[in-house]
């Protein structure tokens, strides 16, 4: 038979996971069936699962809805909360030929970033996330566009602005733009491993993050821009230029160290610092200027 005819169903009310996944715990209940011709096959699938837990985090829901019609995988629907407030949803479809087209959505209202396991761990970090992300292409080149935003974000206590990065996959590129209280726009391609990422700082208070170091005396601002940029595959070629033009550190509310002006440039392995004015305390006076060679260091 060049193209016979089928028909499969299956029924798993209690379908215990962890006998599949040694990281996975709970139980899942699958149903659905399989039929039609070898060269056009017609499935449906439906699962569902409640209170288990995937490598450490925890999904208070889980129910996922398939279909196959000839050579295209349907995501009818998927909804996945992690708890009840962390509720994320989508959709999308694939080609099963082999040049894979297919399209995704994902969306979430905002929820608690301690619904996130990985990030639940770090209590110094807390608010709110949400995100919406919409994508389509081919597997052997995807296309991605959409946004995540934080809200009442704090870091150790500390609040921090709201943040938006703007997410985009393109042409073998991967694009992040946007900030929390520092603005980021960096791109990444995954053939060349090529970078470039720069950061700018505009009254950005360094007080959040030196408490969640455990460096709660310490606060200080920064002002100025950082760009990196290089191949991944070539640490050794990585090219920086630091041009910040406000650097003040305090203790318990004391002047410790300010300059108004900090540049520095890394090519070819050597760190140029140019000539720097830094005050120490209140009254006192540290100029800097010099080279280092890192090969050198090395040796």
């Amino acid at each position: 038979l060049e193209d016979p005819t089928f028909r499969l169903s299956i029924d798993a009310p209690a379908l215990d996971i962890g006998d599949f996944y040694a990281k996975a715990k709970g139980i899942l209940s699958i149903n659905g069936h399989l039929e039609g011709r070898r060269s056009a096959p017609v499935a449906e699938l439906q699962v569902q699962g409640r209170d288990i837990s995937v490598a450490g985090q925890p999904v208070a829901e889980l129910d996922l809805d398939l279909d196959l019609t000839g050579k295209r995988l349907n995501v009818a629907s998927l909804v996945l909360a992690l708890t009840e407030d962390a509720r994320i949803e989508g959709g999308g479809w694939l080609e099963t030929a082999p040049d894979g087209a297919y399209a995704l959505s994902l969306r979430s209202a905002a929820f608690p970033l301690s619904s996130i396991a990985a990030l639940n761990a770090q209590e110094a970090v807390t608010g709110l996330v949400s995100f919406d992300i919409n994508g389509s292409g081919r597997l052997d080149d995807p296309g991605l566009s959409g946004d995540i935003r934080f809200t009442e974000m704090r870091l150790n206590q500390a609040p921090i602005d709201d943040g938006r990065f703007d997410l985009s996959v393109a042409g073998g590129r991967v694009q992040v733009a946007g900030g929390l209280n520092f603005d980021l726009d960096a791109s990444y391609r995954w053939a060349s491993q090529e970078f470039e990422a720069i950061l700018g700082f505009d009254d950005t208070q360094l007080g959040p993050y030196l408490a969640a170091a455990g460096q709660s005396d310490l606060a200080g601002r920064l002002n100025g821009r950082i760009r990196a940029s290089g191949d991944l595959s070539q640490p050794k070629q990585l090219e920086a230029h630091v041009d910040l033009t406000e650097v003040a550190l305090t203790y318990k509310g004391l002047p410790l160290l300010a300059t108004e002006a900090l540049k520095a440039d890394l090519a070819n392995e050597t760190l140029q610092l140019a000539p720097t004015r830094v005050r120490l305390l209140e009254d006192g006076m540290l100029e800097a200027v010099g080279e280092m060679n890192f090969t050198e260091v090395r040796e």
